[in-house]
């Protein structure tokens, strides 16, 4: 007999799945991309070319914001379709987009490993960010804490895991006395017998 306490696997219960709409989430994150983009295209542009001429300064600057926005949306449309395949909301989708993310930034450099690196560096900081809470949490609605039928708080989450031992079988485990007593004063039913 052992007073270590039970632990309840698995840790995260997700909700059911609900299918998202991949072509309109992600032509909701297009404006978003594209302004982006145009911000540091500009910015950049205004850095290194001070005194360019116009018309090529322009075309410098909708390029790379054209690239970067494509790069947004690559990552939003492939986070959406991985959801939609694998039926759950989780770390793995934003994983799978940062690879495609990635991969896009990577092929700029025009070298396979520097592809593989980018995809793996963005997939894992994205997947990590999201498996680890949502630090970013960024445009996502606030989820209200659900209640559990079998706990009486928030479901448990990442961090921690609740778990509820009944008083009974707490005491006797532990045993009567030194200020621990049934709360009515009678025994459990497997001292009585």
């Amino acid at each position: 007999m052992s007073i270590v306490p039970k632990v309840v696997y698995p840790m995260h219960s997700y909700p059911p799945y609900e299918p998202r709409d991949a072509l309109i989430i992600t032509s909701k994150a297009v404006i978003p991309a594209f302004g982006i983009g145009l911000t540091y295209a500009t910015a950049m542009e205004r850095f290194r070319h001070f005194r360019a001429p116009l018309i090529p300064s322009l075309l410098r600057v909708g390029k790379e914001s054209f690239f970067l926005g494509s790069v947004g949306c690559a990552y939003q449309f492939v986070e959406v379709a991985a959801s939609n395949l694998r039926e759950r909301e989780d770390g793995w989708n934003n994983f799978y987009g940062g690879l495609a993310a990635g991969g896009l930034i990577g092929v700029r450099s025009g070298t396979l490993p520097n592809v593989v690196f980018t995809s793996l560096v963005f997939g894992s900081i994205l997947g990590l960010a999201r498996w680890s809470g949502g630090m970013f949490g960024g445009f996502s609605k606030e989820e209200e804490p659900v209640e559990n039928s079998k706990y009486d708080g928030p479901q448990s989450d990442f961090w921690s895991v609740r778990t509820r031992v009944p008083l009974s079988e707490t005491i006797s485990k532990v045993g009567e006395g030194r200020g621990i007593f049934f709360p009515d004063g009678k025994p459990s039913s497997s001292e009585e017998a």
